[in-house]
């Protein structure tokens, strides 16, 4: 015999179907939750315009972003770092 499935199932209490919560509305506490720790790690040379964009969009997601710097010379590791990144300096070998 089969279990009875509620034709409710995956509404709300008046019938209509739930929305399905997307990663910004889940509460924040989750990574500390599960212990989970992400880095971001970046590598970059020359990105002065496109960097505070980058660093905006995994802030919110990332506990800790690198920003591996390729001898830039438009000011890319002191604007990585007045965004709170680690930054490391290397020339570029390969990915």
């Amino acid at each position: 015999m089969h279990p009875k499935v509620s034709h409710l199932a995956g509404c709300n209490n008046v019938g209509f179907p739930q929305r399905m919560r997307t990663f910004h509305e889940v509460e924040r506490t989750l990574r500390t939750t599960f212990g989970i720790v992400l880095s971001v790690v970046i590598i970059a040379k020359n990105e002065r315009e496109n960097l505070p964009r980058c660093l905006m969009s995994v802030q919110e997601v990332a506990e800790e972003v690198i920003v591996v710097d390729s001898d830039s010379s438009d000011g890319t590791p002191e604007l990585a770092a007045s965004h709170g990144a680690r930054v490391f300096q290397r020339p570029f070998t390969t990915y």
